[in-house]
């Protein structure tokens, strides 16, 4: 749990250091700007790894929900 905790915060940190040197290049050298694009499509990539992460702690949560329900129900 604590090192899921970990990794998203490094994904925040990333994801935030990409934006704000994808809108450093794109302020230099404009938005069509080869260096901008590849940079925005670097930054779609941890957006991307990002919600990944995200959807898997979702799905375990929900697993482990309906084990939950499935224990409680033969206790009931």
């Amino acid at each position: 749990m604590y090192r899921k905790f970990i990794q998203k915060k490094v994904f925040q940190l990333k994801i935030n250091q990409k934006r704000k040197k994808m809108i450093a290049i794109g302020s230099k050298y404009g938005l069509n700007h080869q260096q901008t694009l590849t940079c925005s499509q670097q930054l779609d990539q941890l957006l991307n790894e990002y919600n990944r992460l995200l959807c898997q702690e979702i799905v375990r949560r929900e697993e482990i929900e309906k084990e939950k329900s499935k224990v409680l129900s033969i206790f009931s």
